[in-house]
């Protein structure tokens, strides 16, 4: 985020409206890393997003979002993945899959979009780069928003969860859904803003502004695995 961004969120924070946002301190057992869609069909650039940009002849359009993607995002996610399994902290991956062969259970924008992929298939899997370990979880979502389109909320309380640490894809589409909802269901949530991405600069800094600091609290990644560190033990 530049620094006037920064500025602006220092700016509604002190003007007390609404008030004062308590600091988040996790707790191992109660904190989990969510990383939100981080799989082919939208996370790599020969996946189905990167095909249909080639296809329409925009693939300039999304060249900075995997470029993000390459150079920053994946590298800072599995620094992240790194920290959490160092500290013991539950990891838990989403993706927009289809159970059925047909798709038939997705959501309407999904089947407009074409994105019913099986979950079997190549592109509902997560990146190579970032894979799963054997028991993860790894939960499947029918719509923008995990809370909405899963049962990820009752997973997460049978769990004890309190904390979650939420990165990934889209900043302002599938992150930015999952932590306004996750935040409404009275979790605590950090947002490793450099370890997710969108398709620009200016998108990301808006959808970042609109997160932090009412409903998570946008920290770098660097700053988050610190508190890992220091919280976890």
């Amino acid at each position: 985020m530049t620094e006037a961004n920064i500025d602006l969120q220092r700016s509604f924070i002190q003007s007390k409206l609404p008030g004062n946002v308590p600091e988040i301190v996790l707790e191992r057992d109660k904190t989990a890393l969510l990383v939100i869609d981080m799989q082919y069909m939208n996370a790599h650039r020969d996946g189905k997003y990167g095909r249909w940009a080639k296809e329409q002849g925009i693939a300039n359009q999304i060249e900075w979002y995997f470029n993000r993607l390459d150079q920053l995002t994946v590298p800072k996610i599995k620094s992240l993945l790194r920290a959490a399994r160092k500290a013991e902290v539950e990891v838990i991956y989403t993706r927009v899959a289809a159970l059925t062969e047909d798709g038939r259970e997705m959501g309407w924008r999904y089947k407009t979009w074409k994105m019913t992929d099986h979950v079997d298939s190549h592109e509902a899997q997560i990146l190579k780069e970032l894979a799963p370990r054997p028991n993860d979880l790894i939960v499947t979502k029918t719509c923008t928003s995990v809370f909405l389109g899963s049962h990820l909320d009752r997973y997460l309380r049978n769990m004890g969860i309190k904390f979650l640490i939420v990165c990934g894809v889209a900043t302002n589409g599938c992150v930015e859904s999952a932590v306004r909802d996750a935040s409404d269901l009275e979790y605590w949530v950090l947002l490793p803003e450099d370890a997710c991405a969108t398709l620009s600069q200016k998108d990301q800094d808006i959808s970042v502004n609109a997160m932090h600091p009412l409903y998570a609290q946008a920290m770098s990644t660097e700053a988050i695995i610190k508190k890992m560190e220091e919280e976890c033990d």
